[in-house]
């Protein structure tokens, strides 16, 4: 498995970060260095399939709970209970982790998260009439191993023509495909609820072309918080030219604690 670290081993609160559809541990890299920064111990992985973890060759049987393995994999090595981030479909599998799994972490962040109880239905409806036909193309051609141009992976729901054109090329040559049994997993509800949470943080942008407003204050009712909106970031808030903000919040949830 592909796991990114930096910051002391030794670090109280270990930062645990879970990417998203198409991508891989290389998304967290700004929050990876800031994080470390304030002296957090912070890991990304690669999920299967993903990046350079192996599984490339079987991606499409590749499921959630293979994920969650993998997240499990990785909690059992720290010696510390993390504070898991999950990004989008990253924010399913850290919901799916924490249905049979939520005392081994410290706290957990649903970061732009796929809504609480799926995506089926009229919230896969939501996500199309969202969008621009082409955005959603774009989107479709990355998930198949297609790639695309600068300018057609700007016009995507994950960055919504935020991106600078130097980060456009980059974002460009980085995503990846995505396994189709995975995005059918998201249409299914893809987790429950434990009775005992971990501290909880639901954060996400109101302009959000995936998971916007209704999305996140519904994951934030099924989780018993209230939700932390910010404005004018795409979905891909790691990326965004504004990223620091979401970041600062993290951090200060995290401080908090204790």
């Amino acid at each position: 498995m592909e796991i990114v670290r930096s910051g002391p081993k030794d670090a109280a609160v270990p930062i645990l970060l879970v990417h998203g559809v198409c991508h891989d541990a290389w998304c967290w890299q700004r929050y990876v260095s800031f994080f470390a920064r304030y002296g957090h111990h912070v890991i990304a992985l690669s999920l299967r399939g993903h990046g350079a973890s192996s599984g490339g060759d079987r991606l499409h049987r590749i499921g959630l709970d293979d994920f969650v393995e993998d997240v499990a994999d990785v909690v059992d090595t720290l010696g510390r209970k993390p504070v898991v981030v999950g990004h989008s479909m990253g924010g399913a599998v850290v919901q799916r982790y924490l249905a049979t799994r939520a005392e081994t972490v410290r706290a957990a962040v649903l970061f732009a998260s796929a809504t609480a109880g799926g995506l089926g239905g009229r919230r896969f409806l939501d996500v199309i009439r969202g969008n621009r036909p082409t955005a959603m193309l774009n989107a479709l051609r990355i998930m198949a191993g297609r790639g695309g141009t600068a300018d057609q992976v700007n016009n995507t729901p994950f960055f919504s023509g935020r991106l600078s054109t130097a980060d456009a090329h980059a974002h460009a040559q980085r995503l990846g495909p995505e396994s189709l049994r995975a995005v059918c997993d998201l249409l299914k509800e893809f987790s429950s609820v434990p009775q005992e949470l971990p501290p909880m943080l639901v954060i996400g942008s109101r302009d959000d072309a995936l998971f916007g407003v209704r999305s996140l204050q519904t994951t934030a009712r099924a989780y018993r918080v209230l939700a932390l909106l910010l404005d004018g970031l795409c979905h891909d808030m790691m990326l965004d030219p504004c990223w620091r903000i979401p970041a600062e919040h993290i951090l200060e949830f995290v401080a908090a604690l204790g």
